[in-house]
Order: structure tokens, then C-alpha cells, then sequence
């Protein structure tokens, strides 16, 4: 089974790959704003190893540690404060706080909080006594008592999946370890890692972990409880993106120095011995690192040119004020902004071109069909990618894409990429002309991408014929409608795609929802059909 570490090095290249690519102006520029600020922040009574309370009362762990790093990094002063979770939590949700150290991400905190980009992970499981034969699994919770911390993410993932009605809460996994220990209740969900460090802290030996497998590593395994997987980021206020992107810049930064690995081997090398990773397997994920590194890059590109504009167009605001004779300056430094905007257009374009003939020429050399696979649909999505900047450097309106026109090109693209299998399959559509921002385009692209690469292999894997639908349509709402189906053989009975493994269905969905704050529709009466419904942002300044 795949490690932890083989993931989590993966998310270090991608976030020290972002910070490489950060121009040295911008860095000096967010640094230079953050010189004067305190941030308050608050650590939990006993969460080891990750937060302590030292014998001066003081806060400790490694991520007290970590967020002391990454703030030094950004020249930001920080004060620790120590508290009961619930109480901690809840003065970072009233603004008592600038940023807590230690919050696990869920969808429902996410409506109160701002997450930077996850920097551990863990899984929980269930502990009870020694000799406990009732509870093998969470199944057996239903009519137990089982512990949890006040607020914590194992509260809510027992309240979520209604694991028991006997829900008992403390003010923290020590006090619950130890009522456990007394014979008082049934179970405590937790994290593994947490509950032994509390386990071997206590000195107790009569409370043990229900799984059968011992913790190698910060990889959630799907067992035994498969639902409650943790990803530890910091946490700010809702709103707070100065400081956010200053916290996710600074994790960066303390990657790319070493600082996180010092603290990561301090803490947790004398707990978790680490795992050989071979090298296969970490090819084969990084290459599935490359769309996302790639799809941030983008975004980096996007933030930084927007920016660029934004501090050109006020200083012609400036110069512009009732007076003629700016009337030329004005036009040059226009015609500049457009050579900038056509130029960060083609150089993104033609790395992106290099990337693809890497992986082209890399590719020639693999002879696992599954790892082929792997670099085709990379080439694909990376390609999808690419053509946006191209059809934007060619076209006189820099802000936005014909999507009509671009997926013809991009259907032609993925024709050719699979000619062995596209040979007896027609490609009907039925397309309005209809114009988005990049914003939107690239994530429309790659949907794309992702339902007709798969219409090709496994729609008509058996009769090599049939037909592929594509249409598109402005509604009058401004909603944007795009419709991907086939006649091929469908999905399995009983197929639910929001529970698929399968990566490019997952990415269908976080691009539909997250990135285009869509909706996504799949229909499999007949062949399969996937509808995408969504709004472009700048539809109501074009009517």
C-alpha cells in the first residue's frame, strides 16, 4: 500500500515549484508589508505531538513550532495563547484570533475559516479497553458510549456518519484517555498517532487500538475508519487573504530551506521510522502531480499578470486627470499592457510545450502500459491547457475565449491522440458561440478532456462504434450549459459517481464544483451523459 511520505513529498514539490516560480518583487513586496504586524494565536491543552503545553504553561508541539517557522519566515511577530479546543475554536470563529496552528479541513468549517494548503494528514480509528471483544469496527458503536473532544473533527465525523447515540464529549483526548483507562464508557475515536502518544505519555496499559496494522507513517489507510481522514492546515479568519497568502507563502519558504524537515524529523522520526519509497512509485506520482503543479502555475500566472494590470491602470487613472497631453503616454502604455498580456500568453504556451516533449520523450522509455497511460493523459490535459494560451495570443480580445471554437480544436486534439480507438466514432455538435475568461476556460477544457478521453477507451471498448454528443448553450439567465454524452455501454449498474475512485470522474467534480462553482448532472439511462450547468462571472457586465 502506497506510504504517506510518497504523497506528502509530491505536495512539497508542487508547493516549492510555486515559490521558485514567485517573482523576487512580489516576495519583497508581501514581506515588506507584514513587518509590523502581532498575530495572536491560541494552541490545545494536549494534541501530542503536534500541540503541548510546556511546564511553564507555555504552548509546544510541532505545529506551534512549524507556524512559528513560517511566520518567521514572512517577518511576522506571533504570540501563543493555550485553551480547551472548543474554546480556541471559538474565539478564532468571533475574530479573537488571527490563526490557530493546528484545524483539520472539512467542507463545514470551511464556511467559517480560511485553510492554507494542507501540511500533514492523518486517519482516526477507535481505542477501547484490553479484553473488549463488542467493538471491532464502527459498526459496533451504535449503542456504546464513545468519547470524543469537544469540537474536534472526530466529534464531527461521529456526529456526520451517526456512529453512536451516546456521544460523550471532554475538553480533551488526555482526559478521555484516561476515563477509558478507569473503566468509565465504551470508546474514544481519535487519531491513531494521537492516541498512542497519549497512551505512552500516561503510562497506561490497558487501553488498545482496534485495528490490526501499526502506524508507518501520516498516510490515512482505509481502515477502520475509512471516513475520517484529517488534513491539518492553519486556519485564519474568513476573509483574511493578505494573511493567508502570506502563511501559504511561508510554508513554501520553510520547505525549500529545510526548516520543515528539521521539525518534521524532530518530532516525528522517533515515532514513525520512515518507509522505503521506491522509485517507480514515485515517478508514477509525480507525474500525477504535474496537472495540478501545472493547473497553480496557471493561476500564479493569472495573479500576477492581474496584478500587473491592476498597478498599470491605476497609475493611468493618475496621469490622465482633464490634461491633453497625456492623450500619446496613455496609448503607449496601453499597446504595452497588450504586448505583456500577448507575451505571458506564448511563454506559457511554449513551457507548457516543453513539458509535453519531456514527458514525450521520457514516455518512450516506460513499457508498463498502465504508466504509459498515465504520461498520455497528462500530455492531454497539459495540451488543453496550452491551447488556451494559444487561442488567447491569437485572438484580438486578450480577456476572453471563444469556448466554442476551443473545444472543436480541443476535439480535434484528442482525435488524433487516440486514433487507434476513434476510428469507428463520430463526433456530433451541437455548439453556440459562447465566450468565457480564462478562468473559466481552462476548467472547461479540462472536463472536456477528461469525459471524451474516457468515451473513447471504455464506452465502445466492445462494438468499436458509435457516437459522441457535445453541446453548448448561453441560456438567457447567463448560465452556461455544456452536455458530453455517448450511446456506448454505460456505467454499471447501481453506479454512483460521487463515491467513484476513479480520478478523472473526482476531477470532473472538483473542477465543476470548486472551480467553476457549478453543477454537475450525470444521466446513464442510456449511454452516459454528463451536464455541466454554470455562471460566468462577467456575464452581466456583457449584457
Amino acid at each position: 500500500m502506497l506510504t504517506m511520505r510518497i504523497y506528502f513529498y509530491c505536495q512539497l514539490v508542487v508547493i516549492a515549484a510555486i515559490l521558485a516560480l514567485i517573482p523576487p518583487a512580489v516576495q519583497a513586496e508581501n514581506l515588506s508589508k507584514s513587518n509590523h504586524r502581532i498575530l495572536k494565536s491560541a494552541s490545545e491543552l494536549d494534541y501530542p505531538p503536534f500541540a503541548l503545553v510546556r511546564s511553564d504553561g507555555s504552548a509546544d508541539g510541532f505545529s506551534v513550532d512549524l507556524l512559528k517557522a513560517v511566520t518567521q519566515a514572512v517577518r511576522l511577530e506571533i504570540n501563543f495563547s493555550v485553551g480547551p479546543w472548543h474554546e480556541i475554536k471559538k474565539k478564532l470563529e468571533e475574530r479573537h484570533l488571527d490563526v490557530l496552528p493546528l484545524v483539520a479541513y472539512a467542507l463545514e468549517r470551511d464556511k467559517m475559516f480560511d485553510f492554507t494548503v494542507p501540511y500533514l494528514r492523518m486517519h482516526g480509528t477507535i481505542f477501547v479497553r484490553k479484553g473488549e471483544k463488542s467493538i471491532h469496527s464502527k459498526a459496533d458503536l451504535k449503542d456504546k458510549e464513545v468519547m470524543v473532544m469537544r469540537s474536534d473533527a472526530a466529534h464531527e465525523y461521529v456526529v456526520r456518519e451517526n456512529l453512536s447515540d451516546k456521544l460523550v464529549l471532554t475538553d480533551s483526548f488526555e482526559e478521555a484517555i484516561k476515563l477509558l483507562s478507569e473503566g468509565k464508557h465504551d470508546a474514544v475515536v481519535v487519531q491513531q498517532l494521537v492516541g498512542l502518544q497519549l497512551i505512552k505519555k500516561l503510562g497506561i496499559s490497558n487501553v488498545v487500538d482496534v485495528s490490526d496494522f501499526q502506524e508507518t507513517s501520516l498516510k490515512p489507510f482505509d481502515k477502520p475508519l475509512s471516513g475520517f481522514e484529517q488534513k491539518f492546515c492553519f486556519a485564519v479568519q474568513e476573509g483574511d487573504r493578505e494573511l493567508l497568502a502570506l502563511l501559504n507563502e511561508g510554508l513554501a519558504i520553510t520547505i525549500a530551506n529545510g526548516t520543515y524537515k528539521k521539525l518534521y524529523d524532530k518530532w516525528f522520526s522517533p515515532i514513525l521510522p520512515p518507509p522505503h519509497v521506491p522509485l517507480a512509485l514515485m515517478l508514477k506520482y509525480l507525474l500525477f502531480s504535474l496537472g495540478p503543479i501545472l493547473f497553480l502555475l496557471s493561476i500564479m500566472g493569472l495573479w500576477y499578470l492581474k496584478r500587473e494590470v491592476t498597478k498599470k491602470t491605476q497609475s493611468l487613472r493618475e496621469e490622465i486627470k482633464e490634461r491633453k497631453q497625456t492623450e500619446e503616454q496613455i496609448k503607449v502604455s496601453l499597446k504595452e499592457k497588450e504586448v505583456l498580456l500577448r507575451e505571458l500568453y506564448h511563454r506559457t504556451k511554449n513551457n507548457m510545450q516543453v513539458i509535453i516533449s519531456m514527458l514525450h520523450l521520457q514516455s518512450q522509455n516506460i513499457e508498463d502500459d498502465n504508466v504509459l497511460e498515465i504520461f498520455k493523459k497528462t500530455e492531454n490535459r497539459i495540451k488543453s491547457m496550452a491551447l488556451v494560451h494559444e487561442k488567447l495570443y491569437q485572438t484580438k480580445n486578450l480577456s476572453r475565449v471563444d469556448l466554442k471554437e476551443y473545444f472543436n480544436d480541443l476535439l480535434s486534439l484528442l482525435a488524433r491522440s487516440y486514433k487507434d480507438l476513434a476510428g469507428g466514432i463520430r463526433i456530433n455538435t451541437d455548439m453556440e458561440r459562447v465566450s468565457v475568461t480564462i478562468d473559466y476556460a481552462i476548467p472547461c477544457g479540462l472536463i472536456i478532456n477528461e469525459i471524451i478521453s474516457n468515451s473513447f477507451k471504455h464506452a465502445f471498448s466492445e462494438t468499436k462504434k458509435g457516437e459522441i454528443r457535445i453541446g453548448l448553450k448561453l441560456q438567457a439567465d447567463g448560465e452556461i450549459e455544456i452536455r458530453v454524452s455517448d450511446d456506448g455501454a454505460g456505467m454499471p449498474e447501481g453506479f454512483d459517481y460521487r463515491e467513484a475512485s476513479s480520478f478523472g470522474i473526482q476531477t470532473i467534480i472538483a473542477l465543476t464544483e470548486h472551480q467553476l462553482q457549478g453543477k454537475l448532472d450525470l444521466n446513464t439511462d442510456k449511454g452516459t451523459e454528463f451536464q455541466i450547468r454554470f455562471k460566468d462571472s462577467g456575464y452581466k457586465e456583457r449584457v
